[in-house]
């Protein structure tokens, strides 16, 4: 027999009884986070994993506070862990392209870029002092006046032998050049072309054998160069040690037991050595001398200083503990770094300075957090990130974009990576990665699942009274009283749909709570009452329900047809929910059967306008099986029925409606008329069992509305399946009209008891002879599908 649902069950028990305190100002704030416990120990054995590949998956719906716990409980984590090392970029002296990394114990990384640019800058300063220096300028004299002296015969006999073939012997400030004479005038560039090919050919037999007899004597001029460029290199590094050693031990001894860095220092302080004269000042006598030493000096003044620069690429030195790294923006770059380029004569430059860290370089020795959909949203990011983690290496390099101008390119050394990575990101998102990608499972072994509703326990509710203290302290809103804190646990139940559960989309509670503070507000009162929760939520869905007011006018008006009183044959109303994304409501369909002699079973009228769903399909075939297993034992199933939601334009899909449409068809054969006040929803098996649906409240309230609109009789409804009545979390409206008897709720486990509610005849069932008994409904359609048969083989 169909049951009548009493206000009892259709609203969980009320939590205020629980409650010892009188506003949330009297409880401690919540600590930690309810309702996870399986997330929160998968969450926690995932941090403690060292090993290789357990990295973390953690996904749920937005609003569940997926986000903000696994921060907190990272951020926890991350306080009581060692701090990982600074590193720094400094100049490859063997390899200009690749720079070296440099480890640094946390904040020694500033310390070390600060004391050697220091180093440079008092070099800079020191070192042309001690070149202007009386005594070296003398020595450095002397030496060069030797190297003239010494170095005028050889110059005399080129040129004796270059005027004996007829050429000019020319020194310049970059060597010495041979200039072709022709009647004792030189011959430039124009004038020889203008020669003809066997003057031409005299010519360069006169260079030919000039620069064979001139060869030994300029190997001879080489070799006073080298002794005079050793010699002036002696002088200067003999003045400069002086300054150059005190300034590097210094920094050698504050970093004695770091090994790279004492490499790197040695390798400086040599190639300060060798290029001493970048520090030295060029007035006019030194000019003079380089004129006269030629080419010797090697490599040009421009752009030397980025060679003693130090990159701090990574800082740790505020960091406490671990680094945790929340990236919001998981494109390449902001994750993996970059290499900067500037314009430079038409072309890209770049140099040891210009290589920036990303997110996984400030990350190394603690954590990174990523959001799944952001990182798969930029491409190159995926992979660059699973080979960082496989290989353990942090690179900086930059993405081919097709850039034009010739780029000097850098190719920083790796860094050691020591990093758990968390995703953050949707159930579809990591089944793909599951299913398609073979690096994912074998990276991100731990899954975290955060659930979406908990048990409606004593110490959940408690704990989510807990929960609004913390959120009111942490936000500064008011108190809310104990009667406040009942009608927000209801609303997490609705939220759950389901009295026994309460759901864990924080984000929704929270925005319940700020919007009945600001109604609390604009009343002036002290403390947030139950009163301003009801007005928050009613003033919320005012704001989200204009369609489902513009579908009641269609009903009022009677563009929409529908019957919510009387009886009617093969029509019945059925329940469908509307979902508009931040509000879902329930419309009311009114569902049709035809029945009559044929042979094409039952059709599908929203399937042939390919207007119906897969799922709906179903439905309707599961709708053949029950009519077979019923009435076709003796004969067999001969009928044409057709099936139709009226006034249905946007297509429909899911099973909710099964039963209706079983109840319509039903009727149909039968001849008996269902009453039209009672709105059904649920699904049907081939046995005929009711099975439950969702989306049952909005159902309820739905249907009651359209009846409140149109007049309530006392005699209307909804017919739920039974499985339904724990997710019954109805608005007060409906509840105050089913305690004053307006409004009724019913509850069917079987085709059979709702047959009955509907028709107000029994069902029937099979005696000992397989017959049911006359006057039933069963007996009718079985009546009207004999005849239906029999007129099939009159028809043969």
């Amino acid at each position: 027999m169909v049951e009548k649902l009493s206000l009892q069950n259709l609203k969980a028990a009320p939590s205020e009884q629980l409650f010892t305190f009188e506003t949330t100002a009297e409880v401690p704030p919540l600590e930690g986070i309810i309702g996870q416990d399986r997330a929160a120990n998968a969450l926690a054995f995932g941090l403690r994993m060292t090993d290789e590949g357990y990295n973390i998956y953690l996904m749920g719906l937005t609003g569940t506070g997926r986000n903000s716990y696994t921060k907190s409980i990272v951020t926890e984590r991350a306080k009581h862990q060692a701090t990982p090392s600074d590193w720094c970029y400094v100049y490859d002296f063997e390899h200009p392209d690749s720079p070296i990394a440099l480890a640094f114990a946390p904040g020694a990384g500033a310390v070390f870029k600060e004391q050697v640019e220091t180093c440079i800058a008092r070099i800079r300063e020191d070192i042309p002092k001690a070149f202007e220096s009386d005594e070296f300028r003398t020595l450095r004299h002397e030496a060069v006046q030797q190297f003239q002296s010494n170095s005028v015969a050889i110059l005399e006999k080129l040129s004796t032998l270059a005027k004996a073939q007829q050429l000019l012997f020319k020194p310049t400030g970059k060597g010495y050049v041979t200039i072709p004479t022709l009647d004792g005038q030189p011959l430039n560039e124009q004038r020889m072309q203008e020669l003809d090919a066997a003057t031409l050919e005299r010519i360069n037999q006169r260079i030919q054998s000039y620069q064979k007899d001139a060869e030994p004597l300029f190997e001879e001029l080489g070799v006073l160069e080298r002794e005079v460029q050793d010699k002036l290199q002696a002088l200067e590094r003999k003045a400069g040690t002086s300054i150059i050693f005190p300034l590097l031990e210094s920094i050698r001894k504050q970093f004695d037991t770091n090994q790279d860095a004492q490499k790197y220092l040695s390798q400086l302080e040599q190639d300060i050595y060798k290029h001493l004269r970048h520090f030295s000042s060029d007035d006019g006598t030194q000019q003079e001398e380089e004129k006269v030493l030629g080419a010797m000096r090697g490599q040009s003044k421009e752009g030397w200083e980025i060679k003693y620069k130090v990159n701090l690429f990574v800082d740790h030195g505020h960091t406490q503990g671990a680094p945790v790294i929340f990236e919001t923006n998981s494109s390449y770059y902001n994750l993996f770094g970059m290499i900067e380029f500037q314009p430079s004569m038409g072309t890209l430059i770049t140099n040891l300075t210009k290589v920036k860290a990303g997110s996984l370089h400030r990350a190394n020795g603690g954590y990174l957090i990523l959001q799944a959909e952001d990182l798969f949203g930029n491409p190159h990011s995926w992979k660059a990130l699973k080979r960082a983690v496989k290989n353990k290496q942090a690179r900086v390099e930059n993405i081919p974009d097709g850039s034009s101008g010739v780029i000097t390119g850098l190719k920083p050394q790796a860094i050691p990576l020591d990093v758990k990575v968390i995703l953050i990101g949707s159930y579809d998102i990591y089944m793909l990665l599951y299913r398609f990608d073979e690096d994912f499972r074998k990276l991100f072994k731990i899954k975290v699942d955060f659930e979406t509703e908990m048990t409606r326990q004593d110490e959940n509710v408690l704990k989510m009274a807990a929960f609004i203290s913390r959120h009111c302290r942490d936000r500064g809103l008011k108190s809310f009283h104990r009667s406040a804190v009942a009608a927000i646990i209801d609303y997490s139940s609705r939220l759950a749909e389901n009295q026994h559960k309460l759901s864990t989309r924080f984000n929704d509670i929270v925005e319940l709570l700020a919007e009945a503070n600001s109604w609390a507000a604009l009343e002036g009162a002290t403390l947030v009452e139950e009163r301003h929760i009801t007005k928050a939520l009613s003033e919320k869905r005012y704001r989200a329900d204009k369609y489902e007011q513009k579908i009641h006018e269609l009903f009022a008006d009677g563009t929409y047809l529908m019957d919510v009183v009387g009886t009617a044959v093969g029509q019945i109303n059925g329940l469908a929910v509307l979902n508009m994304g931040d509000y879902s409501f329930g419309k009311p369909a009114r569902i049709t059967v035809n029945t009559f002699t044929g042979k094409k079973g039952v059709i599908n009228i929203e399937k042939e306008a390919q207007l119906s769903g897969r799922i709906h399909n179903k439905g309707v075939l599961i709708i053949g099986g029950f009519l077979g297993q019923r009435f076709a034992q003796k004969f067999p199933l001969t009928l044409t029925a057709t099936l139709c939601f009226e006034q249905s334009y946007d297509g429909v899909d899911g099973d909710s409606a099964s039963s209706a449409e079983l109840y319509a068809l039903l009727s149909s054969l039968a001849g008996v008329p269902l009453r039209q006040g009672i709105a059904v929803t649920g699904s049907v098996n081939q046995k005929g069992e009711i099975q439950p649906i969702g989306g049952v409240n909005e159902k309820i309230e739905g249907f009651y509305r359209l009846c409140q609109k149109q007049g309530l009789t006392g005699e209307q409804g909804v017919l739920i399946p039974e499985q339904n009545k724990r997710q019954l979390m109805l608005h007060n409206e409906v509840l105050e009209a089913v305690k004053a008897g307006r409004f009724h709720i019913y509850a069917a486990r079987t085709i059979e008891e709702g047959i009955e509610l509907l028709t107000g005849l029994p069902a029937g069932t099979r005696d000992t002879v397989g017959a049911y008994p006359s006057g039933s409904v069963f007996y009718l359609v079985e009546q009207k599908l004999g005849q239906f048969y029999a007129q099939a083989l009159q028809d043969e």
